[in-house]
């Protein structure tokens, strides 16, 4: 199955791309590219265009161009575009009206949402998804401000998580307000590797990583907020969340106590946003597979993959199971040509720093 790969800058078109890696993971603030190019294609390209990369005749990202580097050498003349999809703009923009809780409190996300990417350049309000129902949405904040230095991703990300929501950037160069893929839907991949009959495999290789050491059984986060005492004065009252990591994951007891500084955060959804990160970095899949798709079509964050694996075992037996695909890199080189990086995790598990 060959992969129909090109890039697009305004109204030109680069068919003959000589390698590239292109990064989307709904975990991480902005996924990374990486594409070289022959330099009468690329010659032109400056830092600071928009380029969109084409996979099969789908857009599957949208990116801003941070790098130009030129290389020359007796045997080869190259050009390398570096940048970043949109969200690094978001991440880069700096929030410049702070300080006063009336900017976001009375404000329900999707206004918020549109008032920060106001004067992003590239992004209009048309690329903002709300996948949730609405009673989230309309939900006012209260007592909500920005700090100095808060930058519009750490702000819609802050605000996303108090809705018990992830922020995260599409490859097509929409934004998503929602949650990852739980089970119950019907996989839309597969991953085989069977050791009795190797014709059925479709993975070069595979790695499963388990790793505890930064995991606790328990969580408890400690927060206040304002109130009233006995006498009804103004005060602080303190409160907590406690969240708690299975124990096929942590099997021995193993507290973690912290304090809040999200005033906007409860306490207990902060520990449940711990805890769903604990539990992601305790279990690491990841696998190459050739091409960029499958017969449903290109491989896409948080979607579904059913992965039969007799090659990797996990208490005892081969993985058999169902999971979600939160990080995928599309690469080609001179030498293997196109294959896709997946990283998987456990399905439903909501996870933001």
């Amino acid at each position: 199955m060959s992969d129909t790969v090109y890039l697009s800058v305004g109204n030109r078109i680069i068919e003959k791309l000589v390698s590239y890696s292109i990064d989307a993971d709904m975990f991480l603030a902005a996924g990374h590219f990486s594409i070289e190019c022959s330099p009468r294609d690329a010659l032109w390209i400056e830092p600071g265009l928009l380029i969109k990369l084409w996979v099969n005749k789908q857009c599957e990202m949208v990116g801003i161009i941070d790098r130009v580097e030129a290389s020359a050498s007796k045997k080869d003349h190259n050009i390398v575009l570096s940048g970043r999809d949109l969200v690094g703009l978001l991440c880069d923009h700096c929030c410049e009206n702070f300080g006063t809780v009336d900017r976001l409190s009375g404000k329900t996300l999707i206004q918020i949402a549109e008032m920060l990417i106001k004067n992003v350049p590239f992004i209009q309000k048309k690329d903002l998804e709300y996948q949730e129902k609405t009673a989230k949405l309309d939900k006012l904040y209260k007592q909500e401000k920005i700090d100095p230095g808060e930058t519009v991703f750490e702000v819609l990300k802050r605000c996303s998580v108090g809705r018990g929501l992830l922020f995260y950037g599409k490859p097509d160069g929409t934004f998503a307000f929602g949650k990852p893929r739980a089970k119950g839907s019907k996989a839309s991949f597969s991953i085989i590797r069977s050791i009795k009959d190797s014709q059925k495999n479709n993975v070069e290789d595979g790695t499963l990583t388990r790793d505890i050491s930064q995991c606790y059984s328990k969580i408890t986060v400690i927060g206040q907020v304002d109130g009233k005492d006995d006498y009804d004065n103004d005060t602080q009252i303190t409160v907590k969340g406690v969240a708690f990591v299975p124990g096929n994951i942590v099997p021995y007891y193993k507290p973690l106590v912290v304090t809040s500084n999200k005033d906007s955060i409860a306490p207990q959804r902060e520990a449940e946003f711990i805890a769903g990160k604990q539990i992601a970095q305790a279990f690491a899949l990841e696998y190459t597979v050739p091409h960029h798709s499958q017969s449903c079509g290109n491989w896409k964050i948080n979607e579904l993959c059913g992965v039969l694996d007799e090659a990797l075992i996990v208490s005892g037996k081969p993985i058999r199971d169902t999971y979600l695909i939160y990080g995928r890199t599309f690469e080609r080189d001179k030498e293997t040509g196109s294959t896709t990086r997946l990283r998987l995790g456990y399905p439903g598990i909501m996870v933001s720093d």
